[in-house]
């Protein structure tokens, strides 16, 4: 093998792995555990916060995953994460370290259950694309924004 050739293999090899899940399955899963859930009754803090709400008095989900680890923070108030199988809206601003997720219309949620940033889980499917329509990217931005401190697994 000449000099610089491997990388170039390994950059196909991920394109196909991470970014064309329906090749061969969904190899990339990027999942966390939600810190703590928590009921929110009042919406005068929601409305300073800067998160849509209704009347409704609102379940939300602190996670412990920011634009540090690689969320965008165009995400917040866009897009859904996966809790149980089901897809839970970011809401409010993303952060450094956390996010928020509202659970509410999601049973049984509580602290420790897994929230899946980029997989499968259940019926559900989150994409690299899914990502980069979101933010205004592409698949290949969203996999490289992915932080030094998310765990890797060799499979």
């Amino acid at each position: 093998m000449t000099k610089g050739t491997r990388w170039p293999r390994a950059r196909l090899w991920l394109a196909v792995v991470l970014a064309i899940p329906a090749l061969i399955g969904m190899a990339a899963v990027w999942g966390l555990i939600s810190a703590r859930s928590t009921p929110v009754v009042r919406s005068i803090t929601l409305k300073l916060a800067g998160i849509p709400h209704g009347a409704r008095p609102l379940r939300l989900a602190l996670v412990s995953a920011g634009y540090a680890d690689g969320l965008d923070r165009k995400l917040g108030n866009r897009f859904s994460l996966l809790v149980r199988g089901e897809r839970a809206p970011l809401v409010g601003r993303i952060s450094m370290d956390q996010s928020v997720l509202d659970v509410t219309d999601i049973p049984g949620v509580k602290a420790g259950d897994e929230v899946v940033i980029l997989g499968t889980q259940g019926t559900e499917t989150i994409t690299a694309f899914d990502h980069a329509e979101a933010t205004g990217t592409i698949p290949w931005e969203v996999f490289t924004r992915i932080g030094a401190r998310v765990r890797r697994v060799e499979v």
